[in-house]
């Protein structure tokens, strides 16, 4: 992997000094980033493509295979997706970025999903009352700070451990885990 990555980074640098036009993406932006940074070698250059590079895919990925579960879960929803992708696509099998942008209800559905099963989740924080506290056997001193994330504070909330009591605001038509529906639609229908 360091290999190709390498040979991308020569690549885009060759075409960048010898005049060529290069795509704004990540790489490019790197490059940029390290201009006149004299600790910035090769093999740091190399680190940071690959850290992006494999964050994409496992985001991507998460994403997706949320989107198949409700698009599997919801048939009038891929009838709608692949009647958009039809009409803008045509007979066409290549995408463009001009096309991605008339799809506004794919761009729905994939917003949707990320509602749902967002990426990173927020945490929720709390400092130990005055005293300090036990929670689950263990003493926690006066001032330490407590965190929870959010996808555990509704789904384990009486499971024994660190117990904290919150209201969390709901998105609507959620769960309390914030999977699936009650009522209300996805992908943008109600």
């Amino acid at each position: 992997m360091r290999r190709i990555g390498r040979d991308c980074i020569e690549k885009r640098i060759k075409a960048v000094t010898s005049g060529e036009e290069v795509p704004n993406d990540i790489l490019t932006q790197i490059l940029q980033s390290s201009v006149g940074v004299k600790s910035v070698d090769m093999e740091t250059l190399v680190d940071d493509f690959i850290t992006f590079f494999v964050a994409g895919q496992e985001t991507a990925a998460y994403t997706l295979s949320f989107a198949i579960i409700l698009i599997h879960q919801h048939p009038e929803v891929l009838d709608h997706l692949l009647s958009e992708v039809e009409g803008v696509l045509g007979d066409r099998k290549e995408v463009t970025g001009d096309d991605l942008d008339k799809m506004k209800y794919t761009e729905q559905v994939i917003q949707e999903v990320l509602r749902l099963y967002p990426l990173a989740l927020p945490s929720l924080s709390k400092d130990s009352p005055k005293g300090g506290i036990v929670m689950s056997g263990y003493h926690i001193p006066e001032g330490t700070v407590i965190e929870r994330s959010m996808m555990g504070a509704s789904t384990f909330a009486s499971s024994g451990a660190v117990t904290i009591t919150t209201t969390m605001p709901m998105a609507a038509g959620t769960t309390p885990q914030g999977q699936g529906e009650q009522g209300g639609g996805f992908g943008g229908r109600e």
